[in-house]
């Protein structure tokens, strides 16, 4: 048997269901342009989409470094 690691990323939009509330079309908008950075950077390091759960992506990725260096370029890429 072989020994593997894989790494999990989390992402979620703080008030996003209150942002919908208040503007539909611009909150779909936002989430639009949330995800096109976030699977940038996932695929960027070797990670891929596992799943989108409304405004949540759930990632993983080979390795724990993978996992940070595309958790970091994404917070850098948003404002």
């Amino acid at each position: 048997m072989t020994n593997s690691h894989t790494s999990f990323f989390f992402s979620d939009i703080v008030g996003y269901s209150k942002m919908v509330e208040h503007d539909e079309k611009l909150a779909f908008r936002l989430l639009q342009e949330h995800n096109r950075i976030i699977e940038k950077s996932v695929t960027e390091n070797e990670g891929r989409i596992v799943k989108y759960i409304g405004d949540s992506v759930f990632a993983e990725f080979k390795t724990p470094e993978s996992a940070i260096h595309s958790a970091l370029a994404i917070q850098e890429r948003f404002p």
